[in-house]
C-alpha cells in the first residue's frame, strides 16, 4: 500500500489506516467524481526514526486484482473475526489463522505483528514462485557459506589462506553480480519506475514517495532509457518529412 523499505510498512498499525473520499474532476467530461481512497499515515522512517513527524501517504481504489482498498477491506474483516481491534496491522499468520509464535518482540504493542525480515522473505519468495529468479546450485550455497569458507580455511596451511579468501570474495562478488535480486528496495524502485513508465513528471514521483526535491538518490531507482516517443531521432525523422507526410528526396 505504501512504496518504502519494509519497516514501513512493517510498522504500520491498524489506526495508521482510514478510508477517505478523493474527489478528482473527470478530464473527459469536466465532472466531480467521488473516488474510494485510503490514507496512510507513516510514523517511523529512515529519515524519521523517532516518530517526530508525521508523513501521510494517499492511495486511490483500483479496478484490479491489485487495488489496496479491497485488500485493507478483505483484511480487516479478518482481523476482526479474530478479535483484534488494536495494534500492527500486518500479523503472522499460520495454518490459516492468526498467530503470535515467534521470539517476542521489544515492544509489547507490536505483539502479533510482523517485522522486516518477513516482508524481505516474503519478497524473495514470491519472485521465486513468479520465476524471477532462480535456486542455487549446490556449489552456490557453498560459495556463499561463511561455515563452509571456515571449513575451508581451518584445512589449509597459513600462507594459503589469505589468498584462499581473495579468490572466495572475487567469486562471491561474481555470482551476486550475475544474479538477479529483488530486496524491500525492490517495492520502492518498482512502483517509482511504474510511475515513470505511466508519465508521471519527477517532481511529482519525489512528493507521493516523500523524497527530498531534487535527490540524487531517486537517479538511481529511474530507467534512464528515453521512451522512443521522446528520442531525439524519432523527432528528427518527424522534423525531416515533407508537407503532406512525403519525404523530401535526396539530392
Amino acid at each position: 500500500m505504501t512504496p518504502g523499505q519494509a519497516r514501513k510498512p512493517s510498522g504500520l498499525n491498524l489506526r495508521d489506516v482510514t478510508e477517505s473520499v478523493a474527489e478528482v474532476v473527470d478530464e473527459q467530461n469536466g465532472e466531480l467524481l467521488e473516488l474510494p481512497a485510503l490514507v496512510i499515515t507513516l510514523r517511523r522512517s529512515k529519515t524519521n526514526p523517532h516518530g517526530r513527524t508525521v508523513d501521510r501517504v494517499r492511495v486511490v481504489a483500483q479496478d484490479d486484482a491489485t487495488c489496496p482498498l479491497a485488500a485493507w477491506r478483505a483484511w480487516r474483516d479478518v482481523l476482526a473475526a479474530a478479535g483484534v481491534e488494536r495494534g500492527p496491522l500486518l500479523r503472522r499468520v499460520k495454518n490459516n489463522k492468526l498467530t503470535t509464535a515467534g521470539r517476542p518482540p521489544r515492544d509489547p504493542d507490536r505483539a502479533g505483528g510482523i517485522g522486516d525480515r518477513t516482508i524481505r522473505n516474503l519478497i524473495r519468495d514470491t519472485a521465486a514462485a513468479a520465476g524471477l529468479t532462480r535456486a542455487l546450485t549446490a556449489e552456490e550455497r557453498r560459495l556463499l557459506s561463511s561455515r563452509a569458507e571456515a571449513a575451508g580455511l581451518a584445512a589449509l596451511a597459513e600462507a594459503e589462506r589469505e589468498a584462499y579468501t581473495v579468490e572466495r570474495r572475487r567469486a562471491r562478488r561474481l555470482l551476486r553480480h550475475s544474479m538477479r535480486r529483488y530486496s524491500d528496495h525492490s517495492m520502492r524502485r518498482g512502483h517509482v519506475r511504474h510511475l515513470q513508465r505511466l508519465g508521471v513528471p519527477r517532481h511529482i514521483i519525489e512528493i507521493h514517495c516523500r523524497y527530498v526535491p531534487g535527490f540524487k538518490a531517486l537517479a538511481r531507482y529511474l530507467d534512464d532509457t528515453l521512451p522512443w516517443a521522446d528520442n531525439p531521432t524519432v523527432l528528427m525523422r518527424q522534423t525531416g518529412r515533407a508537407p503532406g507526410g512525403r519525404r523530401p528526396r535526396s539530392m
